[in-house]
């Protein structure tokens, strides 16, 4: 079950593709996903990836972040921004 604290907004996955685009061009989608990786958060993905009214994305789930079991050659640098089914629109740590 999921729980709207924002009236009107969606998860990512409910976008058509004209509202995925404009969602790419969000500044705070970069934002988000800088902070996904800086807090170790490998969950973010469309269902846990709120949208709201105005087309501002917001970021929900975070149970994942601040793993002890992270990989120790982990590296910030190295790391796809990418994810499954909203795409960043940065491919990399440093094109932000």
């Amino acid at each position: 079950m999921v729980v709207h604290l924002e009236p009107g907004a969606r998860e990512a996955a409910e976008l058509n593709p004209e509202e995925k685009k404009n969602l790419v061009n969000h500044p705070d989608l970069k934002k988000i996903a800088f902070m996904d990786f800086v807090t170790f958060n490998k969950d973010r993905h469309d269902s846990n990836l709120m949208v709201k009214k105005d087309g501002t994305p917001l970021a929900i789930d975070h149970s994942l972040a601040f793993r002890h079991d992270i990989n120790p050659d982990f590296s910030l640098e190295n790391q796809d921004l990418e994810w499954g089914g909203v795409g960043t629109g940065v491919k990399r740590l440093g094109e932000i």
